[in-house]
This record gives C-alpha cells, structure tokens and sequence, in this order.
C-alpha cells in the first residue's frame, strides 16, 4: 500500500508516489485496475428512470468524502423495497 501524493510528507510513515497530478494518477491506475477485472459496465442515461436503481445500489466505499464525485467508491446491488 502507498499514497499517491504531489508532496512528500515526511512525517508520513506510509510509503509514498510523488506525481505531478494525483487526480489523473488515480484515474489512469483504476483504468488499468478495472481491465483486469472480468466486469459488467452499465451505464443509465435519460431524464428518467435513474433514481430508483441509483437507490438500489450500495456504496461501499469512500474513500475521500471531500470529493464532488467519490474517486473510489465500489457499489453491491441488493434488492430494492
């Protein structure tokens, strides 16, 4: 495990990457992530019909809830009541 920074800390234990942009950093590793994995992409457009599986599914993880968009967040669908 090591954070992908754009300053060294050193008073940081945690192994560290310094790179230029850490936005595009993560984006290019969850790319090459998620073509390792054997997934289904679904992708809802429209004006309607987008909330009621939107509450359906269940984030899982957050992983910078300072963030507009999560930049990590997995996602389980369970059965909507």
């Amino acid at each position: 495990m090591a954070a992908l920074v754009s300053q060294i800390r050193h008073d940081v234990s945690l192994p560290q990457i310094k790179v230029p942009d850490t936005k595009k950093a993560m984006t290019v590793l969850a790319a090459w992530y998620r073509r390792k994995l054997d997934l289904i992409v679904v992708g809802i457009t429209g004006s309607l019909g987008k909330t009621t599986p939107r509450r359906c599914w269940k984030p899982s993880s957050r992983l910078n809830s300072g963030s507009e968009l999560p930049r990590a967040a997995t996602t389980t669908i369970s059965v909507c009541r």
